[in-house]
């Protein structure tokens, strides 16, 4: 989790704190593809380094350590958010410190969220779902659905939002307007896109599972 939060945190923030960041709008490549590539440099950095590091220590006589795709598929997310943040500070420093206090409250609230509000609702939908199913399937046709769904899934949620973030970071990245309205907003989109997409694949999905008990009855 360091590494993201370091790459990312310095990506937009180290530029603005010496005061280089406002004179790179003279130069002649445009500060979308800047930011593009701003952005691409510390995502490739992180997803690289995230899993050679281990590698690294592991040669050098530490204890072996595997890292899965999922973990650096996490790390890349975290740097997307990291990067967010360090558009809206205004140092390297303060934006590693507001992306790890960032990090910290958001684990916190969503296991409370999720305990709280995302298993009744669940519960609630799943029972919704079985009511006004329109599908009639097989086990097999449910299980091609799911093939799809779940990439589609991830695509959907963390690719989107991820997109969000990196537009809304291009956006304060070349801006000096960084009020509590603007960024108010922006984290009302992606909290929005986080909490309906989900919400609405996990729908389809109880509604291709609840068709098997419709069929039932």
């Amino acid at each position: 989790i360091v590494i993201p939060v370091v790459i990312g945190g310095l990506a937009s923030a180290e530029e603005r704190h010496p005061g280089t960041a406002w004179w790179q709008a003279l130069q002649p490549m445009a500060s979308a593809w800047q930011w593009i590539i701003k952005a691409a440099v510390a995502l490739v950095l992180t997803a690289v380094l995230v899993p050679a590091m281990p590698w690294v220590l592991t040669q050098l006589g530490g204890f072996p350590v595997g890292i899965e795709g999922g973990f650096v598929t996490a790390t890349v997310c975290v740097c997307v958010a990291v990067l967010y943040v360090s558009s809206i500070s205004p140092s390297g420093i303060r934006a590693i410190l507001n992306a790890g206090l960032a990090l910290i409250l958001l684990f916190t609230i969503g296991a409370g969220v999720n305990g709280a509000l995302v298993y009744p609702a669940t519960w609630r939908l799943n029972q919704f779902a079985t009511q006004i199913t329109p599908f009639t399937l097989t086990f097999d046709q449910i299980h091609a659905w799911e093939r799809w769904l779940e990439p589609l899934g991830f695509w959907i949620v963390f690719v989107g939002g991820a997109a969000l973030l990196l537009r809304f970071g291009a956006i304060n990245h070349r801006s000096e307007d960084r009020s509590a309205k603007r960024i108010g907003r922006q984290i009302a989109w992606v909290a929005g896109y986080l909490l309906i997409t989900p919400v609405g694949i996990e729908f389809l999905r109880m509604l291709v599972w609840a068709s098997v008990r419709h069929r039932a009855l």
